[in-house]
């Protein structure tokens, strides 16, 4: 599912009057929850979990450290940071925060594995607003 999909759900979800809406397919679960206005970002909760994990207790969340407009990949690139279910190192950039013309990376505090998208991509975020979800890298029994 590409955030141009996210963007006409989000759409449809307005134009029906609904308040939230659960999708599941091969390799992503995806929920929205709106309540604000759906168009601009705000009151929305966004969550989009691989599917080996869409059952894992929460994980460790990463929020923005800075307010800006939250992207998944850098404007020069034509694929995402870091995609869902990517198994990532403590430090490793895994999106961006964009104010004005500066992008401040969005880290992974700790190792693991990255899921359960927890903003709107392209949107404004104010400080502190949960951006990922890492769960924990499973043991080797």
């Amino acid at each position: 599912m590409e955030i141009g999909d996210i963007r006409q759900v989000l759409q449809w979800l307005e134009a029906a009057g609904l308040e939230s809406i659960e999708i599941d397919g091969p390799g992503l679960r995806l929920r929205i929850a709106r309540g604000g206005h759906a168009s601009s970002g705000r009151g929305l909760t966004v969550s989009v979990t691989p599917d080996g994990l869409a059952d894992a207790p929460a994980g460790h969340k990463v929020t923005a450290r800075v307010a800006g407009v939250f992207r998944l990949r850098h404007p020069y690139a034509a694929r995402p940071i870091v995609e869902l279910g990517a198994s990532v190192a403590a430090g490793a950039v895994i999106g961006l925060l964009q104010i004005g013309t500066i992008y401040a990376p969005v880290t992974a505090r700790v190792a693991g594995i990255v899921g359960r998208l927890s903003a709107v991509p392209d949107s404004l975020v104010g400080y502190g607003t949960p951006l990922f979800e890492i769960f924990d890298l499973p043991s080797g029994d």
